[in-house]
């Protein structure tokens, strides 16, 4: 009789235990990245609401966003960020990937960021 760990890939951990979970759903940075820029199509936003709808912690989100405003993608405005006409491109068109790749079945992630208001 086969068991349980006999087909579950195994992966030792730091400790030098076995890990017997499936391997974890993390966000790639490009994931990450482009969430930022869906959150900021919605409107400007401060850190911590770009924080908040995107579920990155804020030291995540500070080099994130301003990784995306040396690219070009975002500005900021005060407190506030905002998409530069590049960054709509960037972030429309991730919009539209991930609607192709909802119809033809290939099963992806799906986020409910809404509109924080201050």
């Amino acid at each position: 009789m086969e068991r349980f760990e006999d087909w579950l890939p195994l992966k030792q951990g730091h400790d030098g235990r076995i890990n017997t979970k499936p391997s974890s759903k993390r966000r790639s940075h490009t994931e990450m990245a482009l969430d930022i820029l869906f959150a900021l199509s919605q409107g400007s936003r401060r850190l911590t609401h770009i924080m908040c709808a995107t579920n990155i912690s804020f030291m995540n989100a500070k080099q994130f966003v301003s990784e995306l405003e040396a690219e070009a993608l975002v500005t900021r405005t005060g407190p506030r960020y905002e998409l530069t006409p590049k960054g709509f491109r960037a972030a429309s068109s991730y919009r539209e990937a991930k609607e192709l790749l909802g119809k033809s079945g290939i099963p992806i992630v799906q986020y409910n960021i809404g509109r924080v208001e201050d």
